[in-house]
Formats: structure tokens, sequence, C-alpha cells
């Protein structure tokens, strides 16, 4: 079937960039697939209106796209099932009870708005959708077309995607990864491409017969190998042990593999790398030193890895890399004065930027170990529910097209670049030290920061994983800090590293096992916030710090037990006297507890909101009976402020027997309240928290 007149009409090689206007966006719902573009304004947070044209105007309206899908225009077929999964989704959000209180006033169906058509976002070939919110100054981008061709067809280089299989296992969809790879490889200055050693254990999967197994590698043994990053799940799997080490090293046949290291090896054969690594198979399991060892080398086994593949859609090892996706819209058309292409319909939660590359509904991106095989390798393969992506220290490509510029998280190759600077300026004169450039210090502690961030949205199937699974990444940045690893924090930053604020769901790693001190992330489950913004300086000191590790085998993994001494100002907390505020009175009356407020010597009768570590103690109201004191731990004054102008970072605490404390949660002190408490000399004192 032919384009309809005014798809013929487009001029598919010189659409417009998308707006330079738009420099800022959000989620209509929290939901992916529905990006909302705007520009804000720079003397305020209203959205500014962006004037005609946003783009290559098309339709007049839905109705006008939706009667010539009807009369059988195939592009207009693919960009009207893309409107219908938009509606969908926007219906969704309608349900739900944050419709009438955020989202009513603000948003409506955009059905009789002009659809402009631009480039995409990352430059893929092929065109976005937007459409004008008629309410608020915002932009929906409702859906998108990719173009693509097959390999040998006369418009091959012209479009160099290759249409998406629904198998992403299929003999094309491998060629596919290949070329990505392939690409990185020949075109990329920032991923290193040299022969590394190999990791203690790997699995050699020499393509000849149907059988694979592990081998020791010795130490001076260099090569390619692919790592593997997956969800376990509750499915049993595949393991060496004490036992099964002498068969394993026989042979493993490839019939009793899970699907996902199935699919590895065949991925591994078809690149031509001949080891594997898998944390299973290659680590013993049930053996405390060898997984201490192991786990503590982390760092090296994915950032050496020549490639790491991960299994994001998989929940366990049963269901494998490879997958029969779902089907795509496509038709195949002729392109005015271009010529015969595949256009495939596009997601918008695919090619928008700020939900494309966290991968969130992936399984595997809810796992806490995943985070720093993510983060260390040079390039990973994930193989995700909807289509195929190649991440590198030159961003992210999917296969449909897409493109980010930045890595997810953060780029651990810019720590290379930093590397390159100089780390000590020339004193001014001989009687002078040197003065010490903190540049790169502050890349690995915003690095870090950001790390935790991400790190605190995830689960672990065993608590005791909290420090072990952030272990290479810490080696990492140990090689570049000149600073210790006290048992999750950094010693030249020990004050603003115990100032976390608890976020998201605020309960215990652990309700039976130790993962580590109360004023260390690791004890939390949860986002534990760091990194005070503004001009903060420290008030407390640090005296003194032990740690205990569970094993010598990784000086980064998990702790026996741990304390610091800390001298700064420290007062008791009672609690208000004061009845319910309003806002709190909201909270009672939508049946959830508000926090305790609590007050020191010098507050007023309302105090100051507590906000604790973990629920529980807000829940039962057992916070009562803890004998509570704040231990101001920072400051920031506002230099153009009045001078009692002040607030203050405080650290709550509760008595942990043997006259030492530990960390329940934290508030802010500020004004008067807090000059008070920093003036006055009885107050300061030395604190041991465990």
């Amino acid at each position: 079937m032919a384009l309809c007149k005014l798809c013929q009409s487009i001029p598919f090689t010189s659409l417009p960039l998308v707006p330079e206007g738009l420099n800022s966006s959000t989620r209509l719902g929290d939901k992916n697939e529905l990006p909302v573009l705007f520009r804000r304004s720079k003397s305020n947070d209203e959205f500014s209106k962006l004037e005609d044209p946003i783009g290559c105007a098309w339709h007049k309206c839905f109705d006008a796209l939706a009667e010539s899908a009807r009369t059988g225009c195939p592009l207009c077929n693919i960009v009207q099932a893309g409107v219908q999964i938009w509606l969908d989704h926007y219906q969704e959000v309608e349900r739900t009870p944050a419709w009438n209180y955020f989202y009513k006033k603000s948003h409506v169906v955009p059905k009789e708005e002009t659809l402009w058509l631009t480039k995409r976002f990352g430059g893929g070939d092929g065109f976005m959708v937007l459409v004008r919110n008629p309410i608020k100054n915002g932009i929906y981008f409702i859906t998108g077309v990719n173009f693509a061709a097959e390999a040998g067809s006369p418009v091959a280089q012209k479009f160099l995607l290759r249409p998406i299989e629904r198998d992403s296992g299929s003999r094309q969809s491998l060629d596919i990864a290949a070329a990505l790879v392939s690409n990185c490889i020949e075109k990329h200055e920032r991923c290193a491409n040299e022969l590394t050693p190999l990791p203690s254990r790997v699995l050699d999967v020499d393509p000849a017969g149907d059988m694979i197994r592990l081998i020791d590698c010795p130490a001076d043994l260099k090569g390619k190998y692919i790592s593997l990053s997956h969800c376990w799940g509750s499915s049993e799997t595949l393991t060496t042990t004490q036992e099964s080490y002498e068969a394993r090293t026989t042979g493993i046949p490839l019939s009793h593999l899970p699907k996902t290291f199935f699919d590895t090896v065949t991925i591994a054969r078809h690149l031509k790398i001949r080891y594997v690594w898998i944390d299973s198979l290659c680590i013993m399991q049930e053996n405390v030193d060898d997984w201490a060892r192991e786990s503590g080398r982390m760092r090296d086994i994915y950032s050496n890895a020549y490639l790491v593949i991960a299994a994001n859609h998989a929940r366990d090892g049963s269901e494998g890399c490879f997958h029969e996706r779902s089907a795509r819209p496509v038709s195949k058309i002729n392109l005015p004065e271009i010529g015969e292409a595949y256009a495939q319909l596009l997601y918008p939660g695919d090619e928008w930027t700020p939900s494309g590359v966290g991968f969130e509904e992936e399984p595997l991106s809810g796992r806490g170990w995943a985070l720093q095989e993510r983060v260390l390798a040079r390039r990973i393969l994930h193989y995700n529910t909807r289509q195929i992506y190649l991440e590198c220290n030159h961003g992210i490509v999917g296969e449909d097209g897409c493109r980010f510029e930045d890595r997810y998280c953060c780029n651990l190759s810019e720590l290379e670049k930093a590397k390159e600077l100089d780390e000590v300026k020339e004193p001014v004169d001989e009687e002078s030290e040197p003065i010490r450039d903190s540049s790169k210090q502050d890349l690995e502690h915003t690095m870090w920061k950001n790390l935790l961030w991400y790190y605190g949205q995830r689960k672990l199937t065993k608590a005791t994983d909290k420090l072990p699974a952030m272990s290479g990444i810490a080696k990492l940045l140990k090689s570049r800090l000149e600073a210790q690893y006290v048992a999750g924090l950094w010693s030249d930053a020990l004050i603003e590293g115990l100032a976390w604020q608890s976020i998201g769901h605020r309960a215990p790693t652990s309700a039976t096992e130790y993962t580590g001190p109360s004023w260390s992330w690791a004890s939390y489950d949860g986002i534990a916030a760091t990194g005070l913004r503004g001009d903060w300086k420290d008030v407390a000191k640090i005296e003194d710090w032990h740690v205990e590790l569970q094993s010598e085998e990784n000086l980064f993994g998990s702790v026996k037990n741990a304390w610091i001494r800390v001298h700064g100002p420290l007062v008791e907390l009672k609690p208000s006297e004061k009845g319910f505020n309003d806002h709190e009175l909201v909270l009672k009356g939508m049946g959830r507890t508000p926090h305790p407020r609590l007050r020191t010597p010098y507050s007023d009768e309302e105090g100051r909101q507590l906000t604790p570590d973990h629920d529980e103690l807000k829940e039962s109201g057992r916070w009562r009976n803890l004998n509570m004191k704040v231990l101001i731990l920072t400051s920031k004054k506002d230099p153009d402020a009045k001078a009692k102008e002040i607030l203050c970072y405080g650290l709550v605490i509760a008595p942990a027997g043997e006259g030492r404390m530990k960390r329940v949660g934290w508030m802010f002190l500020d004004d008067e309240e807090a000059n008070n408490i920093l003036e006055d000399k009885e107050c300061w004192r030395d604190v041991t928290l465990v």
C-alpha cells in the first residue's frame, strides 16, 4: 500500500531537530511511556511557551491521523498504533488516586492539537511525533518511527539499522549484537581493547562439541573473556562446589546448562570469544574463603572482561538472555527519493533519555550485585524486554537506533582522564607547602555518592552481601583516593559520610544479621543520601575508628564490627509537648503516622521533626522510650544572611550499651537554637558510635 499524500510530502532527510528551548522534562504519572517536555523559565519555575513551529507540521489532529490510517496508509497505521498505546497509558494514569491531586488540572488528551514531526533525540534514522499540551506549556512526546533496511538492500548504506526481529537469539539478532560490539571495538578510543589477565577460573567454551569445562588460569595468562551479569532468582542454579569441582573441570554438557548460561555460551561462540566467567560456576559456592577471595576480585573480573552480558529481562536462569519479544508494528514502505525500507514503531520510554538509561523496569536493574557489574564493565550488552543495547564509555546505543551520550549512573573512565591532570601544583615559594588539587577527589566522592543513591534502590538476596556487592567499585576508588575505607565510608570525608539522610524504604538491611554499624549505609535498606549541597562545614571532629573485617581476603567486604569516636555538640532530646499541627492531622486522616517531633533544651515548644531510619520506630511509638540525643555534625551559613541564620545537620542517636551509642535517625536544627548549642561548651562531648 502506498503512502498517503501527506506522508509523501514529509521531508524525511531534512526534518527539524527537537526545539532547542526544551530544557526540562518529566513523566506523567511517573510512567516512562508518557514523557512531557517543556522549557523552564530562568527567572522562576514556570513553564514558558514555545512558539510554533515545534517541528514539521503533519496531521491536524488525532482524528485526521486515524482516518488516514483507516484508508490504508502504512506509515499512518504505525503511528496510529503508537498513539493508541500512548492513550492506553494515559487512561491508566487517569484511574490512579494521584490523578485528581496532581494531574487533572494541568493535563488533557490533546486530541485537537497538531501532530509535529522532528528528528530523533539521538539522531537515529526515523522521526518522533510531538503534540502540544493545550492546558499547560508542555509538549507530549507521543510516539515515533525508526527506519531500517535488510543487509544487502539498495538502501542498506543509508539506513544502518536492521529490522528488529521478535527472537532476540535469531541469527540476525546475533549479527546485530556483534555489529554493536564491533563498532565499539573499532571506533572508541576510550573503550580499551587490549588482552587482560583472566580470572582465577573461567569456562572454556571452545566452539567444538557440545561440552564446556571449568579451567584454572595461571596468574600470567591473558586473553579475552565474557562475564555474565544475571539474576539467580528462585530457580535452582547450576553451581560449582568442592564436591562438584572435579566434574566441572572434566566437562559440563551444554544440555545441563540453565537457559541463561546456554545463551551466554551461544553469544560467546558467535563473537568467537573462547572464555566465559559465570559467578555460580567460577566461584566455589559454600566455600567461605574462596567466596571472600573471589568477591574481592570483582573489580578486575568485570572491568577486565572483553564484554559483559546482562540478562536484564530474565528473573532467573530459566528465562535466558534470548526470548520472544512482543511484536512491533512494522511495514515495508517506499520512502520518496530514498527507496524501500522498513518502518517500525518506536517507544518513548526507550527513546527519551531520563527514562531510557536506567532500565528500571527490568528485573536485573533491581538487584544489588548488578550495579557494580554494570558500572565496572568497559562494554556491556544488555538483553532487555524490548530490545538489545550496547553500553560503553561512549554512551548507550539500542537496536532501534536510540542513543544516549552518557553511561548509567557514572562513567568510571573519567577517572583515567582525571589521572592525567597534575594532582600537585608547584609551591609559590620554597617555604610554601605543595597545594594539592582536590578536583580529582571531588570527582571520586561525587561518583561514590551517586553510586550509593542508585545502590540504595536495589535489593539483595543475602543481606550480608551489602558491603561485598559494592567492594569492586570501592577497591577501584581506593586506588585513586588517599583515604582508608571505613565500613563503607571514606576516611577523608567521614563527617560528610556520617551525615546521610534516610530516604525511601526505611528499614534495617537485616533484622537478624549484622551487615554494618548503625552509622554506615550498609546497615540501612534504602537510599542513604549523602553529600549535603552548598557550603557545609564540619562541626564535629573524628577522633578515632576501628573496623574488624570478616575476612582479610576482601578488605572492602563484610565486617564483623566497627565503631567510630566523634567529638562534637551533643544535647538531649525530649518529646514535644505540643499537639499535632495541621499537616500532621492531614497525615493522620490519610492513615499515616507523622514523624515524631522532639525538643532540645533550646527548642520552642513545638520542637523539631525527627526522621527515623526505621519506620518501625515511628509506627510502634518505641521512640518515646529511647533516651535519644542529637549530635551536630555539620553546619551551613549563608554569608549574606543575618548572623543568627544557620542550618545544622544533627545525627539522632540512642544508647547501645556499654557507654556507646547507635544511630536511629536525623534532623535539622537552625537559627538561634543551633547557635546556642554550638556556643555552649558544656555540650561538647566524645561519643562512640557502633
